[in-house]
């Protein structure tokens, strides 16, 4: 038992380690790319002979700002995501309500008599991992919203300013235009304009506010005309396609990658619906595994290496566009 207790903690760790290392990896490459496609999609290169010393440096410092902004984006604080999900932002009716929750639910599970141990569970996957995966999906949900409309906003800007409005007032007009979520940022943005900030610090608030790679980009769009100059209908026509393109690719993506994220679903599902049914079902075939020291580390086993496995295929599915 020691033996197999040191071996199962060997494996445990090289295969965390290993997902820790891959995981910077493929940030480090995702960073390279991100910044090569801002690069060219204002058609800079190096061998360029028309762009002086003083926009290649400017561009370089929005480029290390964009950068900074990426980073950024996964130290989201709990306040900015829940109001980036729609709700108020207070963090105590947040916890208060979560914790209800989780104590109702817990309570209903101690009726069907599955011990103390189950009760607490539950508790902690209440309280713990219900209210993330539920603020995921509702912030999923509105990101989508916004990269489905934010090509036909920049468009809407576009045509307005060809037809020679000041992009404020571009800016107005596609807000009447569109709909929740990103109506409302438009209408924040334009806000932080009414109380005096710059465009570029207005759209870096407004990129802020966002955590996606698309706001990202119309952010360096708009500091490197206020910096460089340049032509902003073409840059921001230029964005609008760019983002059209890689929602196409990123839904083919999906639709190749089906077959595997429903194979994940049903492989993580089937674990502990089997074992829901022989809680509620036959209790006298699970009690070994929840009253007995040794039945209480093979689940813990079980769920550790489960997770490694969600872990690994989600990883392998999740193709970032």
């Amino acid at each position: 038992m020691p033996v197999l207790i040191s071996l199962f903690a060997t494996l445990t760790s090289g295969l965390l380690l290993w997902a820790i290392l891959y995981g910077k990896v493929q940030r480090d490459a995702r960073r390279r790319r991100r910044l090569f496609e801002v690069t060219q999609l204002h058609g800079l290169s190096k061998h360029s002979k028309d762009v002086s010393q003083q926009n290649v440096q400017s561009v370089e410092q929005a480029l290390r700002e964009l950068e900074a902004m990426r980073r950024a984006k996964g130290r989201l604080t709990l306040r900015m995501r829940l109001r980036f999900a729609g709700h108020s932002g207070d963090l105590r009716s947040h916890y208060i309500r979560w914790g209800v929750t989780a104590l109702i639910t817990s309570i209903l599970i101690g009726f069907l008599s599955v011990g103390i141990i189950v009760q607490f569970l539950t508790f902690i996957l209440m309280i713990s991992v219900v209210p993330r995966v539920f603020l995921n999906y509702q912030t999923n949900r509105r990101m989508k919203q916004i990269h489905r409309d934010l090509p036909n906003a920049l468009d809407i800007v576009v045509r307005g300013l060809r037809s020679g409005l000041s992009l404020n007032d571009c800016l107005k007009l596609a807000a009447s235009e569109l709909k929740d979520p990103l109506r409302g940022e438009f209408a924040r943005l334009l806000n932080d304009l009414s109380i005096g900030l710059s465009m570029e610090e207005a759209v870096h608030r407004f990129a802020n506010r966002i955590p996606s790679q698309e706001v990202n980009f119309l952010a360096i769009v708009v500091s490197l005309q206020a910096r460089t100059g340049g032509n902003l209908t073409e840059g921001l026509g230029n964005l609008a396609k760019i983002l059209r393109d890689r929602e196409l690719l990123h839904g083919k993506i999906r639709a190749m990658s089906s077959e595997g994220r429903t194979s994940a679903w049903i492989i993580g599902i089937i674990p502990p619906a089997v074992g829901g049914m022989n809680i509620l079902l036959a209790p006298s075939t699970i009690a070994p595994l929840i009253e007995t020291p040794l039945g209480n580390i093979i689940v813990l086993s079980s769920v550790i290496w489960m997770a490694i496995g969600v872990f690994v295929m989600t990883a392998m599915i999740n193709i970032e566009v």
